[in-house]
């Protein structure tokens, strides 16, 4: 596991740290660290302005030199407040405990803000969308070249068709009792009555065509060959005790287009593709059974040999029917499907091994692709079979059929259901654009304007014609002198549209021209994906990914290279003798799977999801102990909501601390008093109290299309910084005014005792920790759920407290004179209360205003960005 993927596994990880400690940390090259880097500069310069104001006037109060540099070193800390790294770790500590609640444990939790950016879910099918554990629903037996009914009782299956269901599995006897293995293979064994009598001896009873009573037969297993991914099929090499002991019998199972190539000079069924395709659509899993003889054959010779050694050696194989596996979706799929596409904004794709018509059959199921919507089939000329029309109706041959002589015919098909073409998007050069439609797709076409003007209007250059018709599109042009080699990819595959009843071949400019503009998705099969990589022109390959909904017949190592082409990371490769690099899309990116196949999927992915108690845990992340996609909502929601928690308790906490340098330093230009320890502490216990309390929000119920930040030093932030910091000197300079105009006040005292001005700045200090706590709520409010009650019982005390602090003074609650504050008369503290309530409404009015014209601004840029780009 650790090599298939690159020691980009979590067991490949402390191998490294192992031999190269120092080679890769996680942390090194995590943007988020510059980034909080530059938030704190850009708090240190306020912080830096503000010390300076204070300073111009402080030092001509009696300070020592001790103290002014004390007073330096705290502004030079307080822009970077020491609870910070306790954030960080808090916040991935909280989300990684909520989720092992829930039966997910994170391996890694660095990846769990990559998990709050994703943009891409990609799933496996089996085992991930559909159940682990596929059932036998039946048999479809050939015999003389066709298909016999449905035959769902073992007992009327052909004699070979027996014994290939009885060894030709992944059945294997253990402690003499056991037998292990997949569960369909242990029905259809269970279905032929078979038994192990060692580890490699089965017999079963057979029956005779004379119509006597079924005879005891048994099969010596000589050799297995393990299912490979490359051949896409497995084999087991037997001796019949009944038959020619010098003649052995070869059984192949594996999926039918790769079995039927096998098929030489055996006799394959007329409708052959046309009932794969059938059971594919209706989401049953096939697979094909031949056999073949192998004359002659000794043990030396076959322990050397090759399963392609034994085919080619077997020459004619028959083919022996198709092995019907229902494998059903889970409950939960299509819910997450909906809940990501529609709720959460995340694109999804599936990428899987099987056969495509059934991958396409389960993306319709569970809503990856619209039912009716059009969906461009792409394979290699290579695989490409007869063009069967998709069934219109239940098939035929899910009945049983009660005359296992009389030979499967297929159902009807409806004709009217075949796409129009007139309603499919019309065809354009690659070299013109494509024009965004009202809804936020893409049309079907950008044509030129006509040259000629009508009488009496001017008409317009040609240049100018053009740039009208281009403006506002987005650019998909290829280059005239790459036509060549467009042509030449086009020549190694093959174009088919499914509209989910029928199929028909489209041009390859045509359905290339729809999936670039959004008007069709595609799926593309491994060949074919193998066939657009090895080409000079990678164009092609950067439409399909843009729309891409399905990959189907696709290897371990080409699971990877999706995850690469669709994140940041892009594909590096060497094609005709040079290096290139396909650049990514530059998406976030999480895959599921389930398998050892799924290994290099899940780590080349930003986020790996595992899908249960398998070995897939070994490069991935996340893992989720239920067999069920349904995880991968609560990762999104958990993530996010930890990540806008870590951003805003940051934000918090320097919004705090520039409040309170504020106040300091007003105090040192006045008379040089500072806060005692007894007042600073009041003020940072009760800002902590807020923020503790007001992080510990759960994550919201669904999800939400925005995604949250991953930028804390942006100039929304820095323009925030400032307002908090304008509205805090203008809240102290007004009570500080009304203080001055006072008849009763004599002046300050210079001390932190008895104080008129000390005690005067303190309360508005803490009434402005509002600033901060609202700034908190607007921004955790898209991803977390409303206020707890302890946090809405903690603000109203803190309301009811700062309320009595400005209405009466802070000396009501100084009984035991600890902070020694001013006794202060109540016409002074009415008219501090006035004002304090006046800049609240002007807080609270400012600031939702700033947020709305930043949103809509920054919604703007995002609009045109694409354009320009």
């Amino acid at each position: 596991m650790v090599v298939r993927t690159g020691l980009r596994s979590t067991m490949g990880s402390m191998l490294q740290q192992i031999v190269a400690p120092l080679h890769d940390l996680g942390m090194s090259h995590d943007p988020f660290i510059p980034d909080m880097c530059r938030f704190f500069g850009f708090s240190l310069l306020l912080q830096v302005l503000l010390f300076v104001v204070g300073m111009s006037r402080g030092w001509r109060h009696a300070q020592s030199t001790t103290e002014l540099v004390q007073r330096a070193l705290d502004t030079a800390i307080a822009a970077i407040p020491v609870g910070t790294s306790t954030v960080i770790i808090g916040a991935l500590g909280a989300c990684t405990q909520k989720l092992r609640l829930k039966g997910i444990d994170v391996l890694d939790p660095t990846k769990l803000k990559a998990a709050a950016d994703v943009s891409v879910v990609c799933f496996d099918k089996t085992g991930t969308l559909t159940g682990s554990v596929p059932e036998l629903h039946g048999m479809l037996p050939v015999e003389e070249g066709q298909f016999l009914g449905m035959q769902c009782m073992a007992m009327r299956w052909p004699n070979r068709l027996k014994q290939a269901a009885a060894v030709c599995n992944s059945l294997t006897l253990i402690n003499k009792s056991q037998v292990v293995g997949d569960a369909a293979d242990k029905q259809a064994f269970k279905a032929v009555e078979a038994r192990f009598v060692e580890r490699n001896l089965v017999s079963l009873p057979l029956r005779l065509r004379s119509g006597r009573p079924a005879s005891l037969t048994k099969l010596q297993v000589l050799k297995r060959f393990e299912f490979e991914s490359c051949l896409m099929r497995s084999g087991v090499v037997a001796v019949d005790s009944d038959e020619d002991p010098d003649t052995a019998l070869l059984f192949v199972r594996g999926a039918p287009t790769k079995v039927e190539q096998l098929i030489k000079g055996g006799v394959l069924p007329a409708d052959y593709h046309q009932v794969l395709v059938e059971y594919a659509a209706q989401n049953f899993r096939l697979l094909a059974l031949a056999v073949g003889e192998l004359r002659h054959v000794t043990s030396e010779k076959l322990a050397h040999m090759t399963q392609q050694d034994a085919e080619a050696m077997a020459g004619r194989m028959d083919m022996l029917g198709l092995l019907v596996l229902s494998n059903h979706l889970h409950p939960s799929s299509k819910e997450t499907i909906t809940a990501l596409q529609d709720k959460g904004g995340v694109r999804t794709m599936m990428v899987t091994g099987d056969y495509h018509h059934t991958a396409i059959a389960v993306a319709r199921g569970v809503g990856m692709v619209p039912q009716g919507g059009q969906l461009v089939i792409i394979q290699a000329k290579s695989e490409k079979q007869v063009l069967p029309r998709m069934p219109s109706r239940f098939p035929s041959t899910l009945r049983a059929s009660r005359n296992p002589a009389r030979p499967y015919q297929p159902g009807p098909t409806s004709s009217c259901c075949s796409p129009q073409r007139a309603a499919s998007p019309s065809l354009v050069s690659f070299s013109e654009q494509a024009k965004p439609s009202p809804e936020g797709r893409q049309g079907p076409s950008c044509e030129r304007p006509q040259s000629s003007s009508t009488e009496g209007q001017p008409s317009l250059s040609c240049e100018r014609q053009q740039s009208l018709s281009c403006e506002g599109q987005q650019m998909l042009s290829f280059e005239g002198q790459q036509r060549e080699r467009r042509h030449r990819v086009y020549d190694g595959l093959t174009f088919m549209v499914d509209s989910g009843n029928d199929l028909q071949d489209w041009d390859p400019h045509h359905a290339l021209t729809n999936i670039a503009q959004g008007a069709a998705q595609c799926c593309v099969t491994g060949p074919a994906f193998e066939h657009m990589l090895q080409q000079a022109d990678a164009s092609v390959v950067e439409i399909v990914m843009t729309n891409v909904a399905v990959f189907s017949r696709m290897r371990s190592q080409q699971k990877g290279q999706v995850m690469d082409l669709l994140g940041s990371r892009g594909l590096f490769q060497h094609t005709e003798g040079q290096e290139r690099h396909i650049p990514g899309l530059g998406k976030t990116c999480m895959y599921c799977g389930d398998g050892i196949n799924d290994l290099a999927a899940l780590a080349s992915a930003d986020v790996g999801m595992a899908v249960g108690s398998s070995h897939a845990s070994a490069a991935a992340s996340i893992s989720d102990r239920h067999s069920s996609v349904a995880g991968v909502v609560t990762v999104l929601r958990e993530a996010r909501s930890s990540h806008v928690i870590k951003l805003a308790v940051i934000k918090y906490m320097v919004v705090y601390e520039l409040l309170l340098s504020v106040a300091v330093n007003i105090l040192l230009f006045i008379d040089g008093s500072r806060f005692s320890v007894v007042q600073r502490s009041t003020l940072d216990f009760v800002a902590i109290s807020l923020g503790v309390v007001a992080s510990l929000r759960p994550a919201a119920a669904e999800l939400v299309p925005a995604r949250p930040p991953q930028q804390i030093s942006s100039c929304k932030n820095f323009v925030l910084l400032l307002e908090s910091v304008a509205i805090s000197v203008a809240f102290h300079c007004g009570c500080l005014a009304v203080l001055y105009h006072e008849p009763w006040f004599s002046g300050s005292t210079s001390g932190n005792e008895q104080n008129p001005v000390l005690s005067a700045v303190w309360p508005v200090s803490l009434a402005q920790i509002l600033t901060p706590a609202y700034s908190f709520s607007v921004d955790v409010g898209a991803f977390c759920q409303r206020s707890s009650r302890p946090e809405i019982l903690l603000n109203a005390a803190y309301c009811i407290f700062s309320f009595l602090c400005a209405l009466i003074g802070p000396s009501w609650f100084d009984a035991a004179n600890v902070f020694k504050f001013y006794h202060f008369k109540f016409s002074y503290s009415y008219k501090v209360d006035l004002v304090g309530w006046c800049f609240l409404v002007l807080f609270l009015t400012i600031l939702p205003v700033t947020r709305r014209l930043w949103d809509r601004y920054e919604q703007r840029l995002t609009r045109v960005s694409p354009i320009s780009a």
